[in-house]
């Protein structure tokens, strides 16, 4: 197969209407459409909506996957339980299609991430990976920002950030990460020693550090996983070695 895309689209709050339905179906006439569910996969041509505008006006999330490396969320929220605009500011931009967003839109704000790197070994066909990602649309609901922090993670790992930025606030308990945000953390590729330098903490109260700082950290600590596992490595050649005489 030289191209696939999978798209996932979730009512939530509400089911969508039988006329959304055949709104919907104008849109793809093979799409697998329900009242919760709008999904299709394309092994050669392309999607003829807008995923954007779709989200904002009949769904809750979304997800898409392509297998040369491209992945996206995207979660809609009331604009009265998600965190306030400042709050989503501090973490997101404001530009559509950057690594972590969102946008207001009416009653509601639209929150989206994009992970676009190119893929080393395809494996998911993104059938079912939503549902394990769509709990932390709960969190937002109650203006929770861990996922936020995350989408802000991955805005530095994309080199959206400059290095000389402080990090913004960073929330509690993102050293125990609930399963969807677990999901979210492996779907979009966050770097897991970004994650572990941002949960490091240098004296108390905890200092603000750069994104540069952050990056050294994160550095520091995988070059060190690295120096073990070679270690590791190489102790089970020179036990094989000693076996075989």
């Amino acid at each position: 197969m030289s191209e696939y895309q999978y798209y996932d689209f979730r009512a939530i709050d509400r089911p969508l209407t039988s006329s959304q339905r055949a709104e919907l179906g104008k849109i793809s006439t093979r799409a697998e459409i329900s009242s919760t569910r709008f999904t299709n996969f394309y092994t050669f041509g392309d999607f003829k909506g807008n995923p954007v505008a779709l989200v904002e006006r009949y769904f809750d999330a979304f997800l898409y996957l392509a297998n040369w490396g491209t992945r996206e969320l995207m979660f809609r929220v009331p604009l009265t339980r998600a965190a306030a605009a400042r709050v989503l500011r501090s973490y997101l931009s404001t530009r559509v299609q950057a690594a972590a967003w969102f946008r207001v839109r009416g009653t509601h704000v639209v929150i989206g991430f994009l992970s676009d790197d190119e893929e080393e070994s395809w494996e998911s066909d993104g059938e079912g990976e939503l549902a394990s990602i769509v709990p932390v649309r709960s969190d937002l609901l109650t203006g929770g920002v861990r996922v936020l922090y995350l989408g802000w993670l991955l805005r530095v790992q994309a080199g959206e950030v400059a290095d000389d930025v402080t990090e913004p606030e960073v929330p509690a308990g993102l050293a125990r990460l609930s399963g969807g945000e677990a999901a979210v953390v492996e779907f979009l590729r966050i770097d897991h020693y970004l994650i572990a330098a941002a949960v490091q903490r240098r004296g108390r109260p905890a200092k603000a550090r750069t994104v540069g700082e952050l990056l050294s950290i994160a550095k520091a600590r995988r070059e060190e996983a690295e120096r073990r596992a070679a270690q590791r490595a190489q102790r089970e050649r020179e036990k094989g070695q000693r076996q075989r005489r």
